[in-house]
């Protein structure tokens, strides 16, 4: 029990090293809440307020990949993937969609790293991933377009033959 009291001390002094250190119950909170943050969206606690504040999309993480923290998108460029409507009223028609903005959807994963394969899989058709929360459960959809009406039976075809053989359903 002797030998215990120098380590402690030399922790405790270690910690408290600059005004530092905060109480253990707010550093427990302080993790948590970065642990929390970073598995829903990838970004710690400090990456979203640094992002906010250099109004980029900041991670410090990137330093690890030997990448920028921030990284800026094009002011002109639109998000990947189907632009989103509002609903139309229910007295209106639908607009029907431009022959040349086709989306199919390749997939839908659990998983990021399937998400990104499928990417890799069917870079020729310009897929994106889009977050898609499913009864309580998170997805990672991976979709191609715009495509142009051959494009899209070309893909289509392509994930029916990719696709595994079906079992017969048993009655």
């Amino acid at each position: 029990m002797s030998k215990l009291w120098p380590l402690v001390a030399i922790f405790g002094a270690a910690a408290g090293l600059g005004g530092c250190a905060l109480p253990p119950v707010l550093m427990v909170a302080s993790y948590s809440a970065d642990v929390v943050s970073y598995a829903a969206t990838g970004k710690t606690v400090t990456d979203h307020a640094y992002s906010a504040v250099a109004r980029s999309d900041c991670s410090f993480i990137r330093i690890l990949k030997r990448k920028p923290i921030c990284v800026d998108k094009p002011p002109d460029t639109p998000a990947p993937g189907p632009q989103l409507a509002a609903a139309p009223e229910a007295d209106a028609p639908a607009a029907p969609a431009a022959a040349s903005e086709r989306y199919v959807t390749i997939g839908s994963f659990l998983e990021t790293r399937h998400a990104q394969e499928a990417c890799a899989r069917y870079a020729p058709y310009h897929p994106a991933i889009i977050e898609a929360m499913v009864r309580g459960r998170h997805f990672h959809r991976v979709i191609a377009g715009p495509l142009s009406a051959s494009e899209a039976e070309q893909l289509k075809d392509s994930l029916i033959a990719a696709a595994p053989e079906s079992k017969p359903a048993r009655g």
